[in-house]
């Protein structure tokens, strides 16, 4: 699988909000969409999802079946957890629910934690798990693309750091592509395999973590001036020290 950005834009009326992008994420390969508040990335996710018109090409090379996550934004339909999960299946479901779909569900669920939700409605979870079960019904479709937006969003350091090892293991494991917009760049460096930077709808970079994060690049995109650090394991780590201007 290779997902494909040729030229895309995308306009809400008259206003643009992306201009032009190319981009590839290669199978078995995380790239995370970072960049400020009002950047495009909701949206250009959104379009790779088939869910907002876009210019130019998106072209699913290799496969077809799309995982796709949105934010979370109040979501909570009067269905179980298990119930949410198995919507994922939904090519496989009937009238009766078959021992492989439940099973499968079952065992997303288990690897991501919230099996012991199975039975609750999702409206009575906390963000941060309405977060992993919706996760967990992106994850369980079997995806050969897996589009996130914002997947860590509610959830607490020790989820974020479980929940983007498992995206990354996964991806890694069944040759997906995944595109995912986040908003930690420290996550986005530990991560994902690249970073794609949108400033004001444009693509203004697309790199390895330690080549996309300089300080010049952060001060120009998200006005911030920012000291650039290493982790003990070499990656890249972000301390925002002031505004620019």
């Amino acid at each position: 699988m290779r997902l494909v950005f040729d030229k895309v834009g995308v306009a809400y009326g008259s206003t643009r909000v992306v201009a032009g992008v190319d981009l590839a994420v290669e199978a078995g390969e995380v790239v995370a969409l970072v960049g400020p508040n009002g950047s495009g990335k909701s949206s250009l996710v959104r379009a790779a999802a088939g869910l907002v018109r876009h210019a130019g090409a998106i072209r699913f090379e290799g496969g077809a079946r799309i995982g796709y996550m949105p934010q979370e934004e109040g979501r909570r339909p009067a269905l179980t957890a298990l119930e949410v999960v198995l919507l994922g299946r939904i090519r496989g479901l009937g009238f009766r629910v078959p021992d492989a779909e439940l099973a499968a569900a079952e065992a997303m669920m288990t690897e991501l934690g919230v099996a012991r939700f199975s039975e609750r409605l999702v409206g009575e979870l906390s963000g941060g798990q309405r977060q992993l079960v919706y996760l967990a019904q992106a994850l369980v479709a079997e995806p050969e693309a897996l589009l996130l937006d914002e997947p860590t969003s509610a959830l607490d350091l020790r989820h974020q750091m479980d929940v983007l090892a498992t995206v990354r293991r996964l991806t890694r494991a069944r040759g997906l592509a995944c595109l995912v917009v986040l908003h930690d760049l420290n996550a986005a460096a530990r991560f994902a395999d690249r970073i794609a930077l949108l400033h004001e709808g444009a693509l203004a970079c697309c790199a390895p973590p330690e080549a996309a994060l300089t300080a010049a690049r952060i001060a120009t995109v998200f006005g911030v001036e920012a000291a650039i650090g290493r982790a003990p394991d070499g990656r890249p780590t972000v301390t925002p020290l002031a505004a620019v201007g």
